[in-house]
């Protein structure tokens, strides 16, 4: 791995590969289709876009990678509007709400061996995101058991109103904003990608917030100038067969639905990695 570009990949317990073996994630599918890059996951459970903007902005100067991949899921705003990391104010600017924990981190910055570790042990990255959330005052007890609880497959936000849901959108066009910003200045090219594993309909659109966001997401990307694309009509034999693809009980990607989100982003990330 070493001499290889870096795309650093986030996202929730769905990129992490709950439940599942590392190699069978579909971070470690994409790997193997890109042989050229090197890519470190470190997606954890229970995260959303605040916590990707936050990530970013601690951790890209000393990953320093040459391309960043989001995968959106379908509670990542939620979940943003529940953290305790930032907030708009009033004339609608970010505001971050708590400071990142800056001793620690330098301290383990010089220890012999860390980078290596964590770009290439996944217990690693676990641990350090563990310390990441307890730090930030944000869901430990999500973290600590891999996954907010959620219904099988779907989002777990309560149902908002077209206020609530207007400052969810906003709130999320300025976070990846943020993100975008911290990404051009350590020098890395910024690609979100929505997993569409849930198709959204007008009902989800008008109730949820992740839903109404990925409504607009067509237009507001462009305005960031930021590489979007939507794996949703991609995933169709996923959503006509779901039990095939989840594991029982439980609704996250099974091996085989691993492999699908894999084989779907594929073509997509061909035109973006050369």
């Amino acid at each position: 791995m070493v001499g290889k570009p870096i795309i650093l990949v986030l996202g929730d317990s769905f990129t992490f590969g709950w439940m599942i073996r590392d190699e069978d994630s579909y971070v470690a599918k994409l790997q193997d289709v890109f042989p050229g890059w090197h890519f470190i996951n470190a997606a954890a459970g229970g995260w959303g876009t605040a916590d990707y903007a936050r990530y970013v902005e601690n951790y890209c100067n000393d990953i320093n990678p040459q391309k960043i991949i989001v995968f959106q899921n379908s509670d990542d705003v939620g979940r943003a509007m529940r953290s305790s990391l930032y907030k708009l104010d009033s004339q609608g600017k970010i505001i971050p709400l708590v400071k990142p924990p800056v001793r620690l981190k330098r301290l383990v910055n010089t220890f012999s061996g860390y980078q290596w570790l964590l770009e290439n042990s996944h217990l690693l990255q676990l641990v350090r995101n563990v310390y990441v959330f307890k730090a930030h005052g944000t869901r430990t007890s999500s973290m600590a058991s891999g996954a907010e609880k959620r219904t099988p497959d779907g989002p777990i936000s309560r149902s908002m109103d077209t206020a609530e849901l207007e400052y969810a959108a906003k709130l999320a066009t300025q976070l990846f904003a943020r993100l975008k910003e911290y990404a051009d200045s350590c020098g890395s090219e910024l690609i979100v990608i929505n997993l569409g594993w849930i198709p959204i309909n007008d009902k989800l659109v008008n109730s949820e917030p992740t839903a109404h966001f990925v409504s607009k997401a067509r237009r507001i990307f462009p305005s960031l100038n930021i590489d979007y694309d939507d794996l949703t009509p991609y995933l169709s034999l996923v959503h006509r067969e779901k039990d095939r693809y989840i594991i029982p009980d439980d609704g996250h990607p099974n091996e085989l639905g691993a492999m699908a989100i894999a084989d779907a982003a594929t073509p997509l990330l061909r035109q973006r990695i050369r």
